[in-house]
């Protein structure tokens, strides 16, 4: 007899809701749907954070007091109250270097709930890319580099780690850039045990040099054919001011620049004629490439930035069909506003997350587009929302959807951690499939293979596709299929190199989707 186990699955599709909820703040969390947290002595700023198998929101970013500055993380319970089962409190501060001048760039949760943070540490007169692995409980996991760390030094220069994506055999891409005195982008493999990866690059690492240019990463992601992709900045000075571009770069998984990617693997896409600056990166499940982050209006002395939005082909050319040639420019007011973190909704939905300045009087800025790059005014007022946390100095800086549909964004608020938790609007329901007729799952967990049955009531064009608990997409079982009305029975093959953990398979049609959580052993 066939063992078949309790699925708990979420069910994502659309119903003619209360529009007003859409881009509320979510009162079921910490009551009025925000959070601080604070570190004293030290003052703190939130600048990623990620989800862990069971709901819970770690945040992460750089403790100070003086000029000493360490790794800072939080955990919160789904409700938003700290879990104090988390290092002590709730709270856990790092040490990496003997200097003190530790600062926090990224967060990635494994499927298996440990904790992946990088930053930098200085040492003499440089900075060094700092990896660190933690236990899901916020304790340094011995077995990952040197009790728990990896440092990463290019002799001669300074190093900035600003970005992380986990591949499926657990390897880790570390993307940001160095500088000696020229800045270039830099992309480094670790080992899932935290040892650079010596068959990427040169020594696990390569550096982009753009000559007579300056350029950098500031994102990356992987693609679900095993391709590289990081964003940033790419530029020079010009009369004593700063000129940046967006810049894409495509890389093999063995480190090699990808010529199918506008020939050379580089894209530069000039929006204004001063400063853009590329900081959020997502995929979407088609393979098209969304980036954020801000533009300038044309002044020189760099006021008024604005959110942009662009979206690119797999062959790194501009997605003409999205906005106006690719591009979408939103303001916030009269504020110097950007967007820090870009995420995919299951239904296709653009969300990025930012702040209204950059300088003083400061709020969480979120905005959400359609799928063709139009505003979405059914959510918040006119598709954005805005947050203050009751200080001068709130910046949103990254965001994770929960598997529920809810935004989850992370950043600052003057000295403290600050998390908002927004209504998407997404109609999730969760429900026991064992008791709808006709839909088996088995076994879960799985180790290789995975068997699923289920009858459709009538005909339709089915995809069946695989997540991590971040939301990456990580395989395509089905991709729109014409399936006729009648029962089938799917084999799926679980790649030995993927990592044990919480995975996401997600049944869809042009409706609606329905994901179903499976751990993988």
């Amino acid at each position: 007899m066939k063992s078949i186990f309790y699925i708990i699955a979420f069910i994502i599709g659309f119903i003619q809701p209360i529009m007003a909820q859409y881009g509320k703040l979510d009162s079921t969390f910490n009551i009025n749907g925000r959070v601080t947290t604070g570190f004293l002595p030290h003052s703190g700023h939130a600048n990623s954070g990620g989800l862990q198998s069971d709901g819970k929101i770690i945040a992460a970013g750089t403790v100070q007091s003086g000029n000493n500055a360490y790794f800072g993380v939080a955990r919160y319970n789904s409700n938003g109250t700290l879990d104090t089962t988390f290092g002590v409190d709730g709270k856990a501060i790092i040490q990496i270097g003997t200097q003190k001048r530790d600062h926090v760039r990224a967060l990635r949760i494994q499927p298996d709930d440990k904790i992946i943070i990088a930053g930098i540490t200085s040492k003499d007169t440089n900075s060094h890319i700092a990896l660190i692995r933690l236990s899901p409980n916020g304790v340094l996991d011995s077995t990952f580099g040197i009790n728990g760390v990896t440092i990463l030094a290019l002799e001669g220069r300074s190093n900035n780690g600003t970005s992380i994506a986990i591949q499926q055999d657990g390897k880790i891409f570390l993307a940001g850039y160095t500088s000696s005195p020229n800045t270039d982008a830099l992309v480094c493999r670790f080992t899932p045990d935290g040892k650079p990866d010596s068959s990427f690059g040169i020594f696990g690492k390569v550096v982009t040099d753009i000559p007579w240019l300056s350029n950098g990463a500031n994102a990356i992601a992987i693609q679900r054919d095993g391709k590289v992709v990081t964003g940033g900045f790419v530029g020079f000075a010009h009369n004593g001011v700063a000129v940046y571009d967006f810049s894409l770069i495509r890389f093999y998984e063995n480190g090699i620049l990808d010529s199918t990617f506008n020939m050379d693997g580089i894209v530069r896409t000039s929006i204004s004629q001063w400063v853009d600056q590329l900081y959020g990166l997502a995929i979407q499940p088609d393979g098209k490439i969304v980036a954020a982050g801000h533009t300038n209006s044309g002044d020189p002395n760099h006021s008024n930035y604005d959110f942009v939005v662009m979206r690119y082909n797999e062959d790194g050319t501009l997605d003409t069909g999205f906005g106006i040639d690719g591009q979408v420019i939103t303001s916030f007011g009269t504020s110097d506003d950007g967007a820090n973190s870009v995420a995919i909704q299951p239904d296709g939905k653009i969300v990025a997350v930012g702040q209204t300045s950059y300088w003083f009087d400061s709020d969480f800025a979120l905005t959400r587009y359609h799928i063709d790059g139009t505003i979405d005014t059914t959510w918040g007022i006119g598709g954005k929302a805005t947050t203050d946390f009751n200080s001068s100095s709130d910046y949103g800086s990254s965001m994770v959807l929960q598997t529920d549909g809810k935004i989850v964004a992370m950043g600052s608020s003057e000295n403290d951690f600050a998390i908002a938790r927004y209504l998407s609007g997404l109609i999730v329901g969760v429900i026991d499939l064992t008791s709808v007729d006709g839909v088996l799952l088995y076994p879960n967990p799985v180790q290789e293979y995975e068997t699923l049955e289920y009858t459709l009531k009538q005909d339709e064009t089915l995809t069946i596709e695989l997540y991590n608990i971040a939301g990456q997409l990580i395989k395509v079982f089905v991709s729109q299929r014409k399936s006729s009305s009648g029962t089938y029975r799917e084999s799926l093959y679980f790649d030995d190199h993927m990592i044990p953990g919480i995975y996401f398979l997600r049944l869809s049609n042009e409706h609606g989707g329905l994901s179903v959580k499976i751990l993988k052993q």
